[in-house]
């Protein structure tokens, strides 16, 4: 089959094609004499006859394409969001320059906000998937702001004796963020 790409976003297509494809359907478009999988997410008819088709990059067999490298690990972290009842310990399973995977018991809502708090600092961010995986379910949690623990993390002139300014500010910042997205709970 033939299509035209009319827009390409991190991980995602726009065509334009004459025959209109089943959701989640596999397939690969090849561009360039590069072959790039997809699935298809959705695929609507236009007056003109064509149909404007969505598609996901996949990575392998599933999962999304990648543009930052993602660092599989398996560490302990509590979750935070008023989605759940309270702190919620998870297994942080993958992290990258812009997000995290976390491993939790029960689905999430998607477009919650959220903090993780970890050994090493603070991530604050928003759910932007969930989905079962073996053993339990994977969220995917884009990270807007992270707050080291480590102050040689944080300060570059830590080396040169150069102490940290403003680091109590910035957990008071971080402790009144969570008493204002989760006013019910104690800290």
């Amino acid at each position: 089959m033939e299509a035209q790409i009319a827009r390409v976003n991190t991980g995602f297509l726009l065509l334009r094609s004459a025959i209109a494809l089943d959701p989640a359907r596999n397939m690969e478009v090849s561009y360039l004499q590069r072959r790039i999988a997809c699935e298809t997410v959705y695929s609507h008819p236009q007056a003109d006859g064509t149909h404007r088709t969505g598609a996901r990059m996949l990575e392998g067999a599933s999962g999304a394409l990648r543009v930052e490298r993602r660092i599989q690990l398996d560490a302990s972290a509590v979750l935070n969001t008023s989605a759940l009842p309270g702190p919620t310990t998870v297994r942080l399973i993958d992290v990258s320059s812009s997000g995290m995977g976390v491993k939790l018991p029960a689905p999430i809502k998607v477009g919650d906000l959220a903090y993780v708090e970890m050994d090493h600092g603070v991530a604050f961010g928003e759910i932007r998937h969930c989905g079962k995986i073996e053993g339990g379910y994977r969220a995917g949690i884009f990270i807007e702001e992270f707050i080291s623990r480590t102050a040689t993390a944080v300060n570059p002139w830590a080396a040169q004796g150069v102490g940290l300014l403003g680091r109590s500010t910035a957990f008071n910042v971080a402790r009144a963020l969570k008493t204002t997205l989760f006013p019910s709970r104690k800290f």
